[in-house]
């Protein structure tokens, strides 16, 4: 009996750790779900969790969540607050997605936000709010113009009655509706979760900004008194605005802009891109996405050789040249019979001393030659 006991207690441990690892259910598990699902799509390498060094209410069983996450999605998991500091991108693979517990009223964990994906604004960034806002319209509208103005794009807000409403939020600055309203049903939208927004700019104007001298910027006027940049930056910058369907104003042209003084005015806002030729001398850690451009050489098409006797001949079309052979055999016959001299028939056709005058080479002269009398 005590045999039979002995079985059954094991059995049933045995049935429990198989229930722990195959039907295993996180806390949060619809909100569990969507990361997973967005794991699945984008196949991120790492999970960074930020969240305010006060100690306010997050999600429910905080911890249990960020374990069962770590469980389920099976890769690295950081998490910090917005009194830590350090640079991110030295420290983690650029492929993660930030998952940030927001409180509206905590402004600097945003700033702190904008410092640690320095170099990394295409990173993919979940703002979780633990209570449900009655201003959500006025909430996003502050967090999307701040998104926007720090070029953090792939943005995603989920309100913490995400389980029972399925609703999450993005922004386009790119459409006539900036805040999108998604309904998530469990499976992948169908523009994604994080789409492309720089594939298509929808004829956004934005302002740009060329600084620099000759060879990096070039400026003409075409036939209509129309400006135009050309040069390393202004085909740079015309590629741009054909291949993301934007439009860019170039109307803030300044050649005596330095470099540094073009990085500053993007930073406050002024413009949305700036271009320069820099030495590669300098560091470019400073520039956001500094282009390297190697040495190179331009080869140009050239006219190939042309010999001495084509280019007599070049010189005249058909008219011309027949003209300058009847007058040259005119002429030729006229000095030969001038000269009362017995000479040899081509001599008639083609006198050399005449010869040598219509190519504009000179002749030799005799001295004391016999007049010519008429």
């Amino acid at each position: 009996m005590s045999y039979l006991l002995f079985l059954i207690f094991f059995a049933i441990l045995d049935i429990g750790r198989t229930y722990s690892l195959e039907t295993f259910k996180p806390s949060n598990e619809k909100l569990s779900s969507l990361l997973i699902d967005i794991h699945k799509v984008e196949s991120f390498q790492s999970l960074f969790i930020l969240k305010s060094s006060k100690k306010l209410k997050t999600i429910d069983n905080e911890e249990n969540f960020i374990k069962d996450l770590s469980i389920s999605l099976e890769i690295p998991i950081i998490q910090s607050t917005e009194t830590a500091s350090f640079h991110l991108k030295k420290k983690i693979n650029e492929n993660l997605l930030t998952f940030v517990f927001f409180d509206s009223k905590n402004q600097l964990l945003l700033q702190q936000l904008s410092k640690y994906l320095n170099h990394l604004r295409f990173c993919k960034i979940i703002f979780y709010y633990s209570n449900n806002s009655l201003k959500k319209e006025t909430e996003l509208i502050d967090l999307f113009d701040f998104c926007w103005r720090n070029s953090m794009i792939n943005v995603m807000v989920i309100y913490s009655d995400f389980a029972n409403s399925s609703i999450y939020y993005s922004y386009s600055n790119f459409s006539n509706v900036p805040i999108e309203e998604i309904i998530w049903n469990g499976s992948l939208p169908n523009h994604g979760y994080f789409p492309n927004r720089m594939r298509d700019l929808k004829r956004t104007v934005l302002p740009v900004l060329l600084g620099g001298d000759e060879p990096g910027m070039i400026f003409k006027r075409n036939s209509i008194g129309v400006e135009k940049v050309l040069g390393h930056s202004g085909h740079f910058f015309r590629a741009l605005a054909k291949k993301h369907n934007g439009v860019l104003n170039m109307t803030n042209i300044n050649p005596s802009l330095t470099n540094f003084d073009m990085f500053q005015l993007v930073l406050k806002g002024t413009v949305e891109f700036s271009s320069g030729v820099v030495q590669r001398t300098e560091q470019l850690e400073m520039y956001t996405y500094p282009y390297y451009l190697v040495d190179w050489c331009i080869m140009l098409p050239v006219e190939p050789k042309i010999s001495i006797s084509d280019i007599f001949i070049r010189i005249f079309d058909c008219q011309t040249f027949l003209l300058t052979i009847a007058a040259l055999f005119l002429l030729s016959v006229i000095l030969e019979y001038i000269s009362g001299q017995k000479t040899a028939l081509i001599d008639y056709f083609f006198n050399d001393k005449c010869l040598r005058g219509f190519l504009g080479q000179p002749f030799p002269e005799v001295s004391n030659a016999s007049g010519c009398h008429f």
